[in-house]
């Protein structure tokens, strides 16, 4: 495994000069990650249940009778949206956390699998030395292959089986069954699933991360799960974040890029002080180039960066021309380097032949199925007459030198991999997206026909899998050539519906933030980007939570800007927003944000403190501004100065004073902030809100403290304060995850005592679930309250989940199924049973429950709404259960909000039969039917593949409404835009 592992393999280049590869670990430096942390109001269960439903309220909803014993007052966290954590490397992270399940994703080239394989390295060497603390036995599945041999596998072909099969041809050892599954049972195994976003059809995605979830589910709790992705191939419901925790990677700072440069040279030159001034010389050069600097933060063009440094005495401009040097070194620089002199294949031979591979694999794309790999038959029938024609040969002669430059370019490039058996593919998708894109452009200029590229762009500017290759093509032909293309893309949005949606417009700013510059016409990169933010500042009314979509244009695009004039252009516009004072406030917000993001932190500090300042702002707009200054993460001491002369101030809001606190802790100032929440959770005279915030924010500082720790017991186990704030404050302790057998005492003392609040006994037991306390004296003490018949109800359900969480799912599920028995008429009861077995592993079981209750008229609408959903968070997408949500859907005396409901899971499921497709369309074109169950209808067709009858219904749909700013009108909007929008 370490021999097999051992060598840097992201393109599988060796050293350009020397015979021996280079190892993965001597380079390797440690990323950065940032968590995205999920926020919760605090609301009555009673509310969550009359409001909160789920896909979101619809026309025709009642008013759910409070007093029914279904529906407690009684507290809920109810999830509000996401912010991310401050960066920190990932090993401390691995290293300091008893959760063990982990998704990592990342944009193309920022050392997904190089951070797994790390991993692998480093626990399969600790075995074999025999030291660490962590045993555990590293097992690596890259999902692309897996999905290969899942295509061809036996029905019922699981992990486990490609697990042996993989042993057998990488390692070409046989193992005796039972070897992977003695480390994985006894929770010491290390699983690491590598490039989800690889699967690139979402339909045989979502079967592998069924398929993923269901492996790890049979196996024990305690082993550690890492999951890579690329963010746009990633479903954020693919995996439960209650089960996950979400990371991030962080491009490289410069003290990782000068890390990694000095490991490079020390690994590549003998001679120390050769070593030393080779790295000095590209450090500087780095440093002296913005445009290469910016592209040294990824870690897979730094790689490229240093071998081309090597050999080179200039480093490219650009993102394209670095990728053109790198492809050269890769065909020809290293052969030449050794003497090699390849006859046969030429430079622009090589480039040909791949540039044809990669156009096809691009080209397989159809609807949202696609894929990276190729069967070997195909891919002789693509080469064989380029080959013909360049060896002037017949098929059989052509057919060896196929083979032969195969066997070139797997071997002496590492452009090519052979995926799996007779399966081909780039060993990036960088390289395929790189040289399709060539393919393109040499077409266009061979042909002297730029609509062979518009005609690509009109076929595929919305799919996501061809955005790269879009971008690449457009920077490889002449600027001038380019700017045309812009031009006409930007004017295909003042056409149709293009109109109201403006995602075209989008891919052109794209294009602009990186390569304004080099398209030398400052007034087009002007123009562009002003309209760009007028359009979207004009159209603020047209949709339901249009300020996430504005925020999104202002903040999300000021990620791609690397180029200087584009960068400076689209800041002077951002200023002179902030400089309006007939403005909406909230947009002085979004572009100050936007502002640091570009990394003006100062500029964008001082913008939002001088309204976070101001008193005759709104408060609920000072406290949003408090809250970016937190995340631009500007650490200077004038920054933390203000924010806690804000959050000192008792004369200030209160809620004012906690945003204050919460960024004095994002910028690393966690004891400061915490003692401030404290003094907000524990003043009796503070709204009993805000003091709740507060203290669940302190769990989210995650500052585990035996003194934090403490003062917040000590608010839990004290009678006198808020029963509410005790009870969300026991939630916070669980959040710090501590061991502490005495914390975890302390709570179960709280949770067996009859005379507590019943929400305060449930959250203490909740809590000591998180701590993952696995001790057989805390799982007997939970077990006596979960099997004691006068405990509460809700309390001995609160046992069993934890006890389910802890391991001891039979036992659980069990419990539960006791209490469901014993109370038969309530319907709640029986939902939060079916949810917690489905969780638990047993889908079909609770699936079945949850229809049943789906379809009791008897129920409660909000109920049956939510049975509906859970089902498909539960992701069983057998065709009998989509066709019994279908026929509540179809059934015109339901609830409407409970067929959109229906409609929404059937299009989350992504089966797609043909006959369910056809009923959704046929409601969707039912003008007798409610316009939002035919929006919800038109939109799930749109995800299950049939994209452009969605579509169009949804035109004709919103098109009908004159009045554009209508509820009906914005939620129709709000489906066309998410079907449509491509990041």
């Amino acid at each position: 495994m370490v021999e097999y592992h051992n060598n840097l393999r992201f393109t599988g280049i060796p050293d350009l000069k020397e015979k021996h590869e280079i190892p993965l670990p001597s380079v390797f430096v440690m990323q950065r990650v940032v968590e995205e942390i999920e926020e919760f109001k605090i609301i009555t269960e009673k509310d969550y249940f009359n409001k909160d439903v789920g896909y979101g309220a619809r026309e025709n909803y009642e008013v759910l009778d409070p007093s029914k014993d279904s529906y407690k007052e009684r507290n809920k966290k109810v999830f509000i949206g996401n912010k991310r954590s401050e960066a920190i490397k990932f090993d401390k992270i691995f290293d300091n956390t008893e959760k063990n399940n982990f998704v990592i994703l990342g944009d193309p080239g920022t050392g997904k699998s190089s951070l797994l394989k790390y991993l692998l390295l480093k626990y399969a060497i600790q075995i074999l030395e025999g030291n660490g603390d962590k045993n555990l036995f590293p097992i690596f599945i890259e999902i692309r292959k897996f999905e290969n041999a899942f295509k061809k596998g036996e029905p019922g072909y699981k992990i486990l089986d490609y697990l042996y099969d993989c042993v057998n041809d990488d390692y070409q050892i046989s193992l005796p069954h039972g070897f992977f599954e003695k480390y994985m049972h006894s929770g010491e195994a290390l699983i690491l699933f590598d490039g989800l976003d690889e699967v690139a059809a979402e339909s045989r995605r979502a079967e592998i991360r069924n398929k993923i979830n269901m492996f790890n589910k049979s196996v024990s709790w305690k082993n550690s799960v890492i999951i890579t992705s690329r963010i746009p191939g990633y479903n954020k419901t693919s995996f439960s974040t209650d089960n996950y925790r979400h990371f991030y990677l962080e491009q490289f700072n410069e003290d990782e890029i000068k890390e990694f440069i000095g490991k490079w040279y020390k690994t590549r030159e003998k001679i120390k002080t050769e070593a030393e001034r080779k790295t000095e010389d590209l450090i500087k050069t780095i440093e002296d180039r913005p445009q290469i600097k910016e592209l040294a933060k990824n870690p897979l063009l730094l790689t490229i960066i240093g071998i081309i440094h090597r050999y080179e005495a200039q480093l490219p401009q650009d993102r394209l021309a670095l990728y053109d040097k790198a492809s050269e070194a890769l065909l020809q620089t290293w052969d030449n380097i050794k003497e090699i002199i390849d006859q046969k294949f030429q430079l622009d031979d090589k480039r040909r032949f791949l540039e044809k591979l990669a156009i096809h694999l691009q080209s397989l794309e159809k609807g949202d199925e696609s894929t990276v790999v190729i069967d070997k038959n195909d891919l002789y029938e693509i080469l064989l007459p380029e080959f013909e024609k360049v060896f002037d040969c017949d098929k059989r002669k052509a057919r060896t030198e196929v083979n032969n430059f195969l066997n070139v370019i797997r071997t002496r490039t590492g452009l090519l991999n052979e995926i799996g058996q007779d399966q081909w593919g780039f060993v990036h998708k960088t390289f395929q997206e790189y040289f399709a894109a060539k393919y393109l452009q040499e077409e266009s200029d061979n042909n002297y026909d730029p609509q062979i590229i518009i005609n690509h762009i009109d076929k595929y500017i919305d799919n996501p899998f061809w955005q790269e290759t879009l971008l690449l093509t457009l920077r490889a032909i002449p600027n001038k050539q380019t700017i045309k293309i812009l031009q006409y893309i930007c004017d295909k949005d003042k056409e149709g519906i293009n109109k109201y949606l403006h995602h075209n417009h989008y891919f052109v700013i794209k294009f602009i933030a990186e390569q304004g510059g080099w398209l030398k016409d400052y007034q087009f990169v002007k123009k562009t980007i002003e309209y760009f933010l007028q359009w979207s500042i004009k159209n603020m009314n047209l949709c339901y939570s249009w300020h996430n979509f504005i925020r999104e244009r202002f903040i999300g695009i000021a990620k791609f800007f690397t180029d200087k004039t584009s960068t400076s252009c689209f800041q002077d516009q951002l200023l002179l927003i902030v400089e309006d004072k007939n403005q909406d406030a909230d947009l002085h917000l979004y572009s100050a944000e936007a502002i640091g993001k570009l990394g003006n932190k100062d500029t964008a500090a001082n913008i939002l403190f001088s309204i976070a300042e101001d008193k005759n702002q709104n408060t609920s707009l000072r406290c949003n501004c408090a809250e970016v200054i937190g995340r631009l993460g500007n650490k200077h001491e004038a920054i933390f100065n203000r924010l806690l002369s804000i959050a000192e101030d008792k004369n200030q809001d209160a809620d004012l004073r906690f945003y204050s606190a919460e960024a004095i802790g994002q910028l690393g100032n966690k004891d400061t902030a915490a003692n401030i929440l404290f003094s907000i959770a524990e003043d009796k005279n503070q709204d009993a809100d805000i003091r709740l915030y507060s203290a669940d924010t302190i769990g989210n500082l995650g500052n585990k403290d035996k003194a934090v720790m403490n003062r917040l017991l000590s608010i839990v186990e004290d009678k006198n304060q808020d029963a509410n704030l005790r009870a969300v404050t026991a939630y916070t302790a669980g959040n710090l995850a501590n061991t502490d057998k005495a914390v975890v005492n302390r709570l179960l003392s709280i949770a067996e005592d009859k005379s507590q609040d019943t929400d305060l006994r449930r959250n203490c037991i909740d809590a000591i679930g998180n701590f993952g306390n696995t001790d057989k004296a805390v799982i007997d003490r939970l077990l006596s309250i979960a099997e004691d018949k006068s405990q509460n109800t809700d309390l001995r359900c609160n046992c069993a989940y934890t006890l389910g969480y802890l391991g001891n799912k039979e036992v659980a599920v069990n419990i539960l199924f006791s209490i469901s028995k014993d109370n038969p008429k309530d319907a709640y009861m029986l939902y939060s049973y079916a949810d917690a077995i489905g969780n638990f592993g047993n889908k079909e079981v609770a699936v079945d429950i949850l229809l049943s209750i789906a379809e009791d008229k008897n129920q409660d609408a909000a109920l049956r709404c939510h049975c509906v959903d859970t089902i498909g968070h539960l992701e069983e997408k057998d065709e009998a259960i989509i066709n019994r949500l279908l026929s509540i859907a179809k059934d015109k005396k339901q609830d409407t909000t409970l067929r959109c409901h229906c409609t929404n899971t059937i299009g989350y499921l992504g089966k797609k039969y043909p006959a369910v497709i056809n009923s959704l369309l046929s409601i969707a074109k039912d003008k007798n039917q409610s316009a939002y169950l035919r929006c919800d209808c038109a939109e799930a067709i749109g995800n299950l593949g049939n994209k452009t009858d969605g579509l169009r219904i949804l035109s004709e749909l919103y098109s009908d409404f004159n009045d554009k700013e209508s509820d009906k009108s914005k939620s129709i909007y709000k489906s066309l835009w998410e079907l449509t929008a491509v990041e």
